[in-house]
């Protein structure tokens, strides 16, 4: 869904009598916008105009803020962001904007460097499914004059610098005795009553780890099944292609344990609610991402107990359990500051 009304004409979900925003925040659908939500909250001045496609999650997320929705663009899709360019040096000067933040993806290439061409404060920001690998867009914009790139973890990648990123302030304790996981032990094992199931927006299948689950979850689970793009007809679940953001939150909230796809939002959405979720990184090979970058995220969280890594033709009823019988516990943020 995009934004079809003219240059000039507001949008009608703005807070009236706001002054003209002098930060403007960029991001796709998805995990990149779920981050740069939970990174403009940390910015001692982090309100401003946002910029990203008019979807269902994208309404619910940024509810309140001022927005200007503009047309979505899609992976490595080179004419979409060459269109949004013209777009971009309007919206830019409507708002007087004086700094540009974005966690990308394809959006990123147009927004960043015309507004570096501007003579605006640009900061790009990796997304944190990016943990060793830089994406296309990170590799363009490292190399784009007047774009400070960050990256979210340490060490950072040449043309980098490292922020304490979306996950700094998470850590993960037992809430269940690690020798009781498993077991059977009546009411001291893990409860796996409500499950959560998820496989991001993106508009790749996912029907492997679908598959899985309806194999080995519990006949008497509730599961809130969201499946995205991903062939499910045939399976006999109850599935939804995508939970309204408020819905989602409340549901993760309630459950016993989560099982996502190993995506930026994902985990960010689990961690806030104090949920080690179970993470299953999508495979290029199979079809299901454009690389392997999920690998990286799922195995990056795993070494710090804030998700169980599980590949998805294997993922286990032991794996769900030993996911519910860890919670997570957030730390004070630390201001973040782009300089």
């Amino acid at each position: 869904m995009t934004d079809d009304r003219p240059l000039d004409q507001p949008d009608p979900g703005r807070r009236p009598g706001r002054h003209p925003a002098q930060t403007a925040f960029v991001a796709t659908i998805g995990g990149h916008i779920t981050e740069l939500v939970a990174l403009a909250d940390r910015l001692p001045d982090g309100d401003g105009v946002w910029i990203t496609a008019d979807t269902p999650q994208t309404r619910d997320l940024l509810a309140g803020r001022t927005v200007e929705y503009v047309p979505f663009i899609g992976e490595r899709d080179l004419g979409g962001v060459l269109r949004a360019v013209p777009q971009a040096v309007r919206l830019l000067r409507r708002h007087r904007v004086e700094r540009v933040v974005s966690t990308g993806s394809a959006i990123a290439l147009a927004y960043l460097p015309t507004a570096a061409a501007l003579g605006l404060t640009t900061h790009y920001i990796e997304s944190s499914t990016r943990v060793t690998s830089r994406s296309v867009t990170g590799r363009l914009l490292a190399r784009t004059p007047g774009v400070r790139c960050w990256w979210q973890y340490d060490p950072a990648p040449a043309g980098f610098t490292p922020l304490p990123g979306v996950y700094a302030n998470y850590r993960s304790e037992p809430v269940v005795d690690p020798a009781l996981v498993g077991a059977g032990t009546p009411g001291r094992a893990p409860r796996l009553d409500r499950v959560v199931v998820t496989v991001g927006t993106t508009d790749r299948c996912f029907r492997r780890l679908i598959a899985r689950l309806v194999e080995i979850l519990p006949a008497e689970a509730e599961v809130l099944w969201q499946t995205g793009h991903s062939r499910v007809d045939d399976l006999g679940i109850d599935a939804r292609r995508l939970v309204p953001e408020d819905e989602l939150v409340a549901a993760v909230a309630e459950a016993d344990v989560v099982v996502s796809h190993a995506g930026a939002g994902s985990l960010a959405l689990a961690l806030a609610a104090g949920t080690c979720p179970v993470f299953v990184p999508r495979r290029a090979a199979a079809g299901e991402q454009i690389d392997d970058h999920q690998v990286e995220l799922a195995e990056w969280a795993a070494d710090r107990g804030l998700a169980v890594a599980a590949e998805a033709d294997l993922v286990e009823l032991s794996d769900l359990r030993r996911a519910a019988a860890r919670r997570i516990v957030a730390d004070p943020t630390e201001e973040l500051l782009l300089t």
